[in-house]
């Protein structure tokens, strides 16, 4: 055990720092028009890394994934977007993702933490000793993260570089050119 602490310690302190990550975002983007890619990247880098420790700890006390109730499959959505955007926004250079992902998971890990009746229930391998079963389940809920994730990036991304929503004339039902994507990208 790296420290002394709890899973649910590791796991508020991921809140804290993933909320610490989405209020350096803000304000950055507030001043410069953009997320800064760095120090945002770090404290969610921090964050994950305090989530993976709770999680780990509550997996150890189960006995397998910790899918068992709602407090862990929030917890689960959230370090699975995380971790979603750890590969994917740090190969691409999302900084927009990692804004948007640290809002999701601040938001997921601290509405699961402020419940403490989602905590309770069963405590024991809830897919007995199945490891099959038990990796399909945290495939499907590794899934959600991301389902939840990078479509509001995208929909961000476009938004904030002037694509989205189309021209006063238009009816709103339009997509964004592929002329205004094209320069969304150039810019980010």
């Amino acid at each position: 055990m790296i420290l002394p602490f709890t899973d649910r310690t590791w796991l508020w302190l991921a809140a804290a720092l993933y909320l610490a990550g989405f209020i350096q975002g803000s304000i950055a983007l507030f001043k410069r028009g953009r997320p800064a890619g760095g120090a945002t990247y770090a404290l969610i880098l921090l964050g994950y890394l305090a989530q993976l420790a709770g999680l780990g700890l509550r997996g150890r006390a189960v006995g397998g994934c910790p899918l068992g109730n709602a407090f862990e499959l929030y917890q689960f959505t959230a370090w699975s977007a995380i971790t979603l955007y750890l590969v994917v926004g740090a190969t691409f250079r999302l900084s927009l993702l990692g804004y948007f992902t640290a809002c999701l998971a601040s938001t997921v890990t601290l509405v699961s933490l402020l419940f403490p009746s989602w905590d309770a229930g069963q405590r024991v391998r809830i897919f007995g000793h199945n490891p099959w079963i038990e990796l399909h389940a945290a495939l499907a809920v590794f899934s959600y993260g991301g389902s939840r994730s990078c479509p509001r990036s995208a929909i961000s991304t476009i938004w904030a570089f002037g694509c989205w929503p189309p021209g006063p004339r238009s009816s709103g039902l339009r997509s964004p050119s592929a002329r205004c994507i094209g320069r969304a990208r150039r810019r980010s």
